[in-house]
């Protein structure tokens, strides 16, 4: 017998609701964690940051991302929905990891970092909430385990991508790669959530 993860993971994958949110997951962390791995070295070679810099630029997305997590999250839950909250936030943060790619001045690069964390950790309890309520009843706490499994191993892939996509294109491609991750997991969410909704629908 599998242990509870492993089962949990299967029997997610064979859920056509839980593959998009999970996959959703899967490309939304893997990106973020390409663009994490590599920022300190692109602040190094685009700004040419220090590890005062680097340390005070990412002690305000920690700032932010606790913010966003713990008060807007919830906030944009209640007015837009679960869903539109993801789309929203991991579309923002696709959006503004592109335009830091290209930033000109360090200031700016700051500001839009921040704002890219914001959106990314917006959409995580939103996420957390949808596939929970996608699990069966019995099972949910497996299932988010299993989708913790999965982001834990896009958490793996992504820096190995942006070594790559850093050493070999520029200091830009590891944002640019983030991005083509994000804007598919946030397309997933949304097919999740409308698939979700008429399982509801029918339930009812």
């Amino acid at each position: 017998r599998w242990p509870v993860p492993v089962e949990a993971l299967s029997q997610a994958l064979r859920d056509p609701v839980l593959q998009r949110l999970m996959a959703a997951t899967f490309l939304s962390f893997a990106g973020f964690s390409a663009m994490w791995s590599t920022f300190g070295l692109w602040g190094a070679v685009r700004f040419d940051w220090g590890p005062k810099a680097i340390g005070f630029v990412m002690a305000l997305t920690g700032v932010a991302a606790a913010l966003s997590q713990g008060m807007l999250s919830g906030y944009a839950a209640r007015r837009i929905g679960e869903v539109r909250t993801i789309v929203v936030g991991l579309g923002v943060t696709a959006v503004f990891l592109l335009a830091q790619s290209v930033s000109p001045w360090a200031w700016l690069a700051t500001i839009l970092m921040i704002v890219a964390v914001i959106g990314h950790t917006m959409s995580q309890p939103a996420s957390s909430s949808l596939i929970s309520q996608a699990a069966p009843p019995d099972q949910q706490g497996a299932t988010l385990g299993a989708n913790n499994a999965a982001s834990a191993a896009a958490r793996v892939l992504g820096p190995v991508l942006a070594g790559f996509a850093f050493s070999g294109l520029g200091p830009w491609a590891p944002f640019v790669l983030a991005a083509l991750g994000i804007l598919p997991a946030a397309w997933l969410a949304w097919r999740g959530g409308l698939a979700l909704a008429r399982r509801k629908a029918q339930s009812a």
